[in-house]
């Protein structure tokens, strides 16, 4: 019998709890992107779809430094320059926990009161990689991204702002 039979034959389902704070998870790294997007579109020009069309596609990290980089040239307030970076530094560490969440098959652990999550290994040398990760971990990385979702929405709308003065 492999390990991950094993595993999945001696764990339970997971909690309503753990399934919603999973979606949290889930829904806030989508608000995340569309704010990242909203707000590299408007670094490019105040006509919207126009914006958007430039920036579209590609990955989201390569998003976020298109932010960095527009920002040194449009943004001339120190204030929000910085307050951009602090949030591409949120949005990163959103992406990597939004990863480490949904790109993990989970089980419970009942005796740990933990997920047990394996993957196959990308950069160990075995050919699992595996975590516990408790309710309050995971509680955690879902106020993370709900964090990073609260400034970037309050950053749009200072950006929105910018052609506006």
């Amino acid at each position: 019998m492999t390990r991950i039979k094993k595993l999945a034959e001696g764990t339970s389902s997971l909690t309503d709890q753990q399934l919603i704070l999973i979606g949290r998870v889930a829904t806030g790294f989508a608000l995340t992107e569309f704010i990242g997007y909203g707000v590299a579109s408007t670094l490019v020009t105040p006509i919207q779809p126009i914006g958007l069309l430039a920036v579209a596609g590609g990955r989201f990290e390569d998003l976020l430094t298109k932010i960095g980089n527009l920002s040194r040239y449009r943004v001339t307030d120190a204030d929000l320059r910085e307050a951009l970076g602090d949030w591409i530094a949120k949005a990163r560490a959103a992406q990597k926990d939004r990863d480490r969440v949904l790109h993990t098959p989970w089980f419970v652990e009942p005796s740990l009161k933990s997920l047990f999550g394996t993957r196959l290994g990308r950069r160990s040398r075995s050919l699992f990689d595996t975590q516990l990760l408790s309710n309050r971990q995971l509680e955690g990385i879902a106020n993370s991204i709900d964090e990073a979702v609260h400034d970037g929405l309050d950053l749009m709308g200072r950006v929105n702002r910018l052609d506006a003065a």
